[in-house]
C-alpha cells in the first residue's frame, strides 16, 4: 500500500542492537546460557561449549537453519517463530519468545562466525561484526550481512548431520577460574536435574579448569539425606508429596494428601495468604543435604564430603524451571536476587538447633526445582528484563507453596533426629528419675557400710590409726548426708520449678478473669465511697450493698492467689499414697468458675484411683492440658471439655491414665509429634502473633518421661477436638 504524503515511519538506530543485546545482559554467563537454550530449542541432543582465551564455541546437533530461516527469522530482531510453534518435533517446550536471544552473542565478543545446516538444505554460513552497529547516526538498515554457502560444519554427531556451530571471537573479557566455575555450574542447572530430559547433554571445555571438562553431570544429586517429590493440583488445592530418606535404602516414601489450607497453617502467622493458589499445577522437588557428614548412599557410590560440600556450594538454592529450563535469577543463591524464598533470612530469624521444633534449613543445605510451564501456568509471565517473572499474587502464591513444601522437608528432619535421639537414650536403661533414685540408693548404702566400718575401728582399742580413720569416716558420712539432702533438694526444685511454670501458664490464660474481678472490685469501692461522700447526705444502703460487691470480688482475687499458692505446698513435693480422684476434683472444682465465665461445660468421668505419686506432678499434668483445652474451646462456638480418669495398665504394669478431651479445633497431623517441644505453640491470637509460651505440654511431656509413663495426643470421637492421654504407674 503506498504512503500518504503525511505518512511517516520509524527508523532504527543501529545502536538498538547494543543495548538490546550487549547493554541488557549483566554477565558472560547469562548470554552463554541463552546460546545453549537455542540448541534446546533446535532439538539438539548434544551441545559442546568450549571457551578459549580467544575464542567461544557453541555447536549443536539440532535440526538447523535453511537459509530462507536465517534471513527471514534469525536476521528479523524481534521476531520469534517459537510464538506459533511452540513445540518442537521431539515435543520439547520451546523455551524463548522474545526473538533477541541471537544478540547475546554481541554480549561475548566483537565478532560472529555462525554455520548451519538443516535437513533439506545445503549447509550456510554468515559473520557479523558487532561493533559496526556502534556507529553515530546510523541506520540499523545501513549495516550490511552476508549470509554465503559454507564447506563444513563442525557439529556433534547425528543422524542426518544437521546443526548450528557459532564461533565467537574479539571477547570482550577474559574468562578466569571464577567465571569458569559460575558458567559450569549454571550449565549443570539450566536443565532440571529432576526432569524426565534424558536425551539432552552438555559437553564442556576450557583451559582454565581443565578439570571441569567433560559431559556436564553429578551423582551427588542422588545422595539427599531427605528427598521431598511434591504435586499440587490447582483445581482441588490440594498437594500430594513424599518424603524419601537416605536411610530408607531406596524405599519409595508413603504419598500423602493435604490441602492448601491446612498447609498454609505451617507459614507465617504474619503474613497474609491466599486461600486458593493462583499459580497454577506445580511440581515442587526438595534435596536436603546435611553437609557434615557422609550418609550410606554417599559411600556406595565412593563419594567424598568434600567433594559434596564443593557441590553444595556451586548448586546450592531452590531454583524455578519453566518447560525444564531454568529462570533467572531464582535459585541462583550467588546472585543478589537468587533467594527468592527468603531461606538465609528464616534461618536468622529462627537459629535454633535442630533438635527444635522451630529448626530452619540453612540455604546452603538444600537443593530444588519447582517446576511450571508456559502454557499450564499462563499466570507466571516474564518480567520486562530477560530474567525473572511478575511478582504478582500467582508469583507470591507459588513462593507460599514452595515454602510449605520447604516446612514439610523440615519437619520430617526434625523428626527424624528426635527420632534418632529417642533411640540412642532408649538404650540407656535408667530415666534422669530412676538414675537419681539409684544414686540415692547407693549413698545410703555407702553411709550405712562406712558406719559399720567406723563402728569396727572404735572397737579395735589396739589400733590407734583405726580411731583417726574412723574420725575421717565421720567426715564423709557427714558429706554423703549432705550429698543425699542436695540430690533430694534437687528434685524437689525440679517440681517446684514446674509448678512455678504452669501457674504461670495458668495465670497467662485465666489472667482476664482476675483483671475483671480487680476492675469489679475498684468499680464497686468508688460507687461506696461516693455513696458516703454524697452532698445529699450517706447513701448507707448502697455504701454497703456495693461494699458487699467489692468483698466478693476481693475473695474471687484472693481465691486466685490461694489457688497459686497451693500448687507449690511442700506435702506436694513428698511422695505418698494419695486418692488421685480427689487430686483431680480439687483442682477441676477451683477452676470451674473461670470455666463457667466463657461458657465451657466440663463434664467428667472419673474411676476411683489411688496411687503413690507426688501430687504436685498430677497437678502440674492435668492443670497444663486444662489451660491448653481452655485456650482453644474460648475460640469455638461449641464450648466442651471432659476429663476421665482410668485404670489401666500397661506392658503388665498397673497404672492410670488422665484424659483431657475438647470441642476445639484438634491438633493437626503434621504437628503431633512438634507439639510437645519446649517453647513451640500453635496458639495465635487474632493478628496471627504466637500467644501461647511453649511450654504447657512440654511440662505434660518431660514430666510423664520422668515418672516412666507415656504420652499422646489423638482426635476424640465425640466432642470433635483434641483428646490428650497421660499414662502413669500407679507407683511413680
Amino acid at each position: 500500500m503506498a504512503k500518504s504524503q503525511n505518512q511517516l515511519s520509524f527508523s532504527i538506530d543501529a545502536r538498538t542492537i547494543i543495548q538490546l543485546g550487549r547493554d541488557s545482559i549483566k554477565n558472560p554467563t547469562t548470554a552463554l546460557l541463552e546460546l545453549v537454550k537455542n540448541s534446546y530449542d533446535a532439538d539438539a541432543t548434544i551441545v559442546q561449549v568450549e571457551v578459549r582465551s580467544d575464542s567461544i564455541r557453541v555447536s549443536d546437533n539440532g535440526t538447523g537453519m535453511t537459509t530462507d530461516q536465517l534471513e527471514n527469522n534469525w536476521l528479523r530482531i524481534g521476531f520469534s517463530e517459537k510464538k506459533t510453534n511452540k513445540v518442537t518435533p521431539t515435543s520439547r517446550r520451546k523455551t524463548g519468545e522474545k526473538g533477541i536471544g541471537r544478540l547475546s552473542t554481541d554480549r561475548l565478543g566483537s565478532n560472529l562466525l555462525l554455520r548451519t545446516k538443516s535437513s533439506s538444505g545445503v549447509a550456510v554460513g554468515l559473520e557479523v561484526d558487532w561493533d559496526s552497529f556502534d556507529v553515530d547516526g546510523r541506520d540499523l538498515s545501513e549495516v550490511p550481512i552476508y549470509i554465503s554457502p559454507t564447506s563444513t560444519v563442525e557439529v556433534p554427531p547425528s543422524k542426518g548431520k544437521t546443526g548450528t556451530e557459532i564461533l565467537i571471537t574479539g571477547l570482550r573479557q577474559t574468562w578466569l577460574a571464577t567465571e569458569i566455575e559460575q558458567v559450569y555450574s549454571e550449565l549443570g542447572a539450566l536443565i532440571s536435574p529432576f526432569a524426565k530430559v534424558k536425551d539432552f547433554e552438555i559437553i564442556f571445555s576450557n583451559e582454565v579448569l581443565p578439570e571441569l571438562n567433560g559431559r556436564i553431570e553429578s551423582a551427588y544429586y542422588e545422595v539427599a539425606e531427605l528427598s521431598l517429590r511434591a504435586m499440587f493440583d490447582d483445581e482441588s488445592q490440594e498437594l500430594s508429596y513424599s518424603i524419601v530418606r537416605a536411610a530408607d535404602n531406596g524405599s519409595k516414601g508413603t504419598t500423602e494428601r493435604i490441602s492448601w489450607t491446612k498447609l498454609s497453617n505451617l507459614l507465617d502467622k504474619n503474613i497474609d495468604y491466599s486461600s486458593k493458589l493462583s499459580c497454577g499445577p506445580t511440581s515442587i522437588e526438595l534435596l536436603f543435604f546435611a553437609r557434615s557428614e557422609a550418609n550410606p548412599l554417599m559411600k556406595a557410590k565412593g563419594l567424598t564430603l568434600r567433594g559434596l560440600r564443593d557441590f553444595l556450594d556451586n548448586n546450592q538454592g531452590v531454583k524455578i524451571y519453566r518447560d525444564n529450563i531454568s529462570v533467572k535469577p531464582y535459585g541462583y543463591n550467588k546472585e543478589p536476587a537468587g533467594d527468592w524464598l527468603g531461606l538465609a533470612q528464616r534461618k536468622e530469624r529462627e537459629p535454633a538447633a535442630i533438635n527444635r521444633p522451630t529448626w530452619r534449613v540453612s540455604s546452603y543445605q538444600l537443593i530444588g526445582a519447582v517446576s511450571i510451564g508456559r502454557d499450564l501456568n499462563e499466570l507466571l509471565r516474564d518480567g520486562a528484563s530477560r530474567e525473572g517473572l511478575v511478582e504478582n499474587t500467582s508469583f507470591n502464591d507459588l513462593r507460599a507453596l514452595t515454602l510449605a513444601c520447604v516446612l514439610l522437608l523440615e519437619r520430617q528432619r526434625f523428626l527424624d533426629v528426635k527420632e534418632e535421639r529417642e533411640r540412642e537414650a532408649a538404650t540407656e536403661k535408667e530415666t534422669a528419675v530412676e538414675a537419681v533414685d539409684a544414686f540415692r540408693d547407693d549413698l545410703e548404702e555407702l553411709k550405712e557400710n562406712l558406719e559399720d566400718l567406723k563402728d569396727k575401728l572404735k572397737d579395735d582399742k589396739t589400733n590407734n590409726a583405726g580411731v583417726s580413720i574412723a574420725g575421717e569416716l565421720e567426715e564423709v558420712i557427714k558429706k554423703t548426708n549432705a550429698a543425699k539432702r542436695k540430690v533430694e533438694d534437687l528434685l524437689n526444685n525440679n517440681r517446684v520449678l514446674s509448678g512455678l511454670a504452669t501457674i504461670g501458664i495458668s495465670a497467662a490464660v485465666f489472667g482476664h478473669e482476675t483483671q475483671a474481678a480487680i476492675s469489679a472490685f475498684q468499680s464497686a469501692v468508688y460507687v461506696a465511697q461516693s455513696s458516703l461522700k454524697s452532698k445529699a447526705g450517706p447513701n448507707i444502703p448502697q455504701a454497703l450493698e456495693n461494699l458487699d460487691l467489692s468483698l466478693k470480688s476481693a475473695k474471687q482475687v484472693a481465691s486466685w492467689g490461694a489457688f497459686a499458692i497451693s500448687r507449690v505446698r511442700k506435702d506436694k513435693r513428698v511422695r505418698q499414697k494419695v486418692s488421685i480422684t480427689n487430686a483431680v476434683e480439687g483442682i477441676l472444682m477451683e477452676i470451674q468458675d473461670a470455666f463457667s465465665a466463657i461458657n465451657i461445660q466440663l463434664d467428667t468421668k472419673l474411676e476411683d484411683i489411688d496411687a503413690e505419686v507426688f501430687v504436685m506432678d498430677i497437678e502440674s499434668i492435668l492443670l497444663n492440658l486444662l489451660t491448653n483445652a481452655y485456650a482453644f474451646c474460648s475460640r469455638t462456638s461449641v464450648r466442651k471439655i471432659r476429663v476421665e480418669l482410668n485404670k489401666k495398665t500397661n506392658n503388665n504394669i498397673s497404672g492410670f491414665e488422665i484424659v483431657v478431651a475438647d470441642s476445639g479445633p484438634g491438633v493437626d497431623e503434621l504437628l503431633k509429634d512438634m507439639i510437645w517441644e519446649p517453647l513451640f505453640t500453635t496458639r495465635r491470637d487474632s493478628a496471627g502473633r504466637e500467644e501461647g509460651t511453649g511450654l504447657g505440654l512440654s511440662i505434660v511431656s518431660s514430666t510423664a518421661s520422668e515418672l516412666r509413663g507415656n504420652y499422646g495426643v489423638s482426635k476424640d470421637k465425640e466432642l470433635g477436638g483434641a483428646r490428650f492421654q497421660v499414662w502413669l504407674p500407679s507407683n511413680v
